[in-house]
């Protein structure tokens, strides 16, 4: 699933550069829908990261209590605390993007004059999201 919303977020982003007036006649009603897409796309994009991360911290957490000879309970337990712990900072980290998207596109509206330059960058961010994210985890692992 996060695969698949990466790379709705990379397409809505593509997308949005054809809406803009600077590629044509630009329109508004078809950069409000394809911006509500990728709004929509945002917010599932941090619900299945957040999933993904816990789940498979999770698991590891396990994998090394039970290695280090950790009965199935002392593994529950320790996993559910580093797993929240984990999820606790990886909100912080997600916090700064409160911070850094009106940054990126107030700064790229003073440098340049249009939104364009933050769309860029937004886009390629996107697309290295979507292959660290088949990289790391998609991939079938070869047995």
């Amino acid at each position: 699933m996060t695969l698949v919303n990466f790379v709705l977020m990379a397409l809505f982003t593509g997308l949005l550069f054809l809406t803009l007036p600077g590629s044509g006649s630009g329109s508004f009603l078809a950069f409000y829908v394809v911006f509500m897409g990728l709004f929509l796309t945002a917010g599932l994009g941090s619900g299945s990261t957040f999933q993904m991360i816990a789940v498979i911290f999770r698991q590891l957490t396990i994998d090394s209590v039970k290695q280090r000879g950790g009965s199935d309970e002392e593994a529950q337990h320790e996993a559910v605390t580093d797993t929240a712990a984990a999820l606790g900072f990886i909100s912080a980290i997600g916090a700064i993007g409160g911070f850094f998207i009106p940054k990126a596109f107030g700064t790229s509206l003073a440098m340049t004059g249009s939104p364009v330059g933050a769309m860029k960058v937004f886009f390629v961010f996107y697309v290295v999201c979507v292959l660290v994210t088949w990289l790391v985890y998609g991939r079938r692992k070869s047995a």
